[in-house]
């Protein structure tokens, strides 16, 4: 949300696509919508979009059903990867 930040991000996400060997573009953008409205009209000819997960809180139906509206909020994008940084979570409980 602040255009000091995206230069940093763009460096670091940079990085991070050259030192995993994958052919990606990456594109920071500052915007005040809600991340989900901008992901949602900026990736609609994305090959793949990446959306960050936040860490659940020990509250897994509350995280369920985030990543429920997530889901639906970019079920017209062409692919999607939900990407969630974190170990020990009962992925059985919220993918049910």
């Amino acid at each position: 949300k602040d255009a000091e930040g995206a230069g940093e991000a763009r460096t670091n996400l940079a990085n991070l696509v050259a030192a995993t060997r994958m052919q990606a573009e990456v594109d920071v953008i500052v915007d005040q919508r809600r991340p989900i409205d901008v992901i949602g009209s900026t990736s609609t000819a994305a090959d793949l979009t990446f959306i960050g997960l936040p860490r659940p809180d020990g509250d897994i139906e509350r995280f369920a059903a985030h990543l429920q509206f997530l889901i639906e909020q970019t079920r017209h994008l062409p692919a999607v990867a939900y990407v969630l940084a974190a170990e020990d979570v009962e992925f059985d409980r919220i993918l049910s």
